[in-house]
């Protein structure tokens, strides 16, 4: 089928929707839905190239668009994010909106370097050579984003595919419902279905887009999932992202506990109530500064959300009732120091705090994901190594030293995709640094450049400009012929 035929195809059905993108919700056959998603797949791919002598300034159009569907509609992103995960405005602005933005500017600001090509005029021996290095949009690419983030994690991914030229089939979670359909609302909005496709629907939906032959997909979430996605992308070969989480530890020496410091881990520990891929997972502390630290951080809970936080404004809640079914689990593993109420019906865990934690208890074992905060002391750092060394890379690490020393031991003996000293959270939402993890918590970088590259492919342009070797270099070879080759080696360097 020709581009043109296939384009008649999608405006023909349009999948029959009064919104532009939208997903056709009296569908039930999921197989009826897969058939029309290739049809429109197949347009995606085929037009990538249609744009190239217009190509920088058609991205920088859609990322315009991009900013303009947050900036317009930022009243209803911030009741949507509330009504999934009770965030508040300024949580909601400064970790969603923000730092989708910030990814817009900087994008623009770079894109057109990025975008040109990288020439080397070569001189060997076999004669002289130009090659180019030029950067091209994968194709079309699937974005499978998570809940706990449901706009920011969506919209950053899609930033970098979108300025690297690709076109998009999103699938955002199911659990975060009001960021779903208001993606799909306004994605329908200021784009058409050959550009960014909005798809929603339970597990049955993602594995059925999963089974597709996409150019690049791109992945947030758990772990387990990502295995899942993995293999999916196996099968047809396909290139894959895969952001996952893991186990963040914390160290906290003898030299750096003070107020400051625990002010920033308390912070990034219950920022949307613990529901981060990067919050401190759990906090490792100098035996020595156990008690000081105890103290300050339930101090600090206090004066952040008050000693009711189930009335302040600025904490979250669960998810849904199956997760705050497992964060309240979690609380019987270990002795509670401070906090551990919590209220089903509303899906409120208060802020915790927990000590004595059980060894082989899935606390010490899993990714918490929840306002839950345990604290292990340690005597020796380089026993503390050892034992961290052991568990799977987590995607950070972070460390609170005013010891050179400690932070090269650290950054020598731990695996990890990020080390952070002296700051938490922060570097997730700075587009100048690529962010991802390692093993076990992903594969694969985005943010500002690192996007960028991710989602595109080099492709090299070789053209040989003048042999000098050529009589030489084919059989049958003359006697006397290597030793010549040799010395025309040498004298090119």
């Amino acid at each position: 089928m020709s581009t043109a035929e296939a384009t008649a195809d999608v405006n023909r059905t349009r999948w029959q929707l009064m919104d532009r993108g939208r997903m056709i919700s009296e569908m039930t056959d999921l197989k009826a839905e897969k058939e029309q998603w290739m049809t429109l797949q197949r347009v995606q791919k085929e037009q990538i190239d249609l744009d190239l002598k217009m190509a920088y300034l058609n991205r920088i159009d859609r990322l315009d668009r991009l900013k303009e569907l947050i900036e317009n509609h930022e009243s209803e992103w911030f009741e949507a994010l509330y009504s999934d995960l009770g965030k508040s405005e300024m949580e909601s602005y400064t970790s969603e909106i923000t730092t989708a933005l910030n990814e817009i500017a900087y994008m623009k600001d770079h894109l057109k370097s990025w975008m040109e090509k990288e020439t080397q005029l070569n001189r060997k021996a076999i004669g002289k050579s130009e090659q180019s290095i030029l950067r091209k949009p994968y194709g079309s690419v699937l974005i499978i984003s998570p809940w706990n983030y449901p706009l920011q994690l969506t919209l950053v991914p899609l930033i970098g595919a979108v300025a690297a030229g690709n076109r998009c089939f999103v699938k955002p979670s199911e659990k975060s419902q009001a960021v779903s359909h208001l993606l799909n609302k306004t994605l329908s909005h200021y784009f058409e279905p050959e550009e960014i496709f909005v798809v929603e629907g339970e597990a049955d939906t993602a594995q059925a887009l999963l089974e597709m032959n996409w150019d690049h997909i791109f992945f947030t979430g758990s772990s387990e999932v990502g295995r899942n996605v993995y293999e999916a992308a196996a099968r047809t070969l396909t290139p894959v992202t895969l952001e996952l989480g893991g186990k963040n530890p914390c160290i906290v020496d003898g030299s750096l506990c003070t107020r400051e410091t625990v002010r920033k881990i308390v912070w990034g520990k219950f920022l949307n109530a613990g529901q981060t891929c990067i919050a401190p997972d759990t906090v490792y502390v100098h035996a020595s500064v156990k008690e000081q630290f105890t103290r300050l951080a339930v101090e600090t809970i206090r004066e952040f959300y008050s000693r009711e936080p189930e009335k302040s404004k600025d904490y979250g809640r669960m998810i849904d009732e199956k997760h705050f079914d497992k964060i309240k689990s979690y609380l019987t593993q270990g002795d509670i120091v401070y906090g551990g109420s919590g209220r089903r019906e509303t899906l409120f865990i208060e802020p915790t705090v927990m000590d004595n934690i059980e060894t082989d208890a899935p606390l010490a074992k899993e990714e918490i994901f929840g306002p839950v905060l345990p604290v292990v002391s340690y005597e020796s750092l380089h026993d503390l190594l050892e034992m961290l060394k052991r568990q799977d890379a987590p995607l950070v690490t972070y460390l609170f030293t005013d010891k050179s020393s400690h932070i090269d031991e650290v950054e020598q003996a731990i695996k990890t995709g990020t080390l952070m000293v002296g700051q938490v959270i922060f570097h997730g939402a700075d587009p100048k640094i690529p962010f991802g993890g390692v093993g076990n918590s992903g594969m694969g970088r985005y943010h500002g450049r690192a996007s960028y590259e991710t989602f595109t492919y080099e492709k090299v342009l070789y053209h040989q400009k003048k042999d000098y070797a050529n009589k030489m270099i084919f059989p049958p070879y003359k006697s006397g012929a290597l030793n010549t080759l040799r010395k025309v080696r040498k004298w090119f360097g």
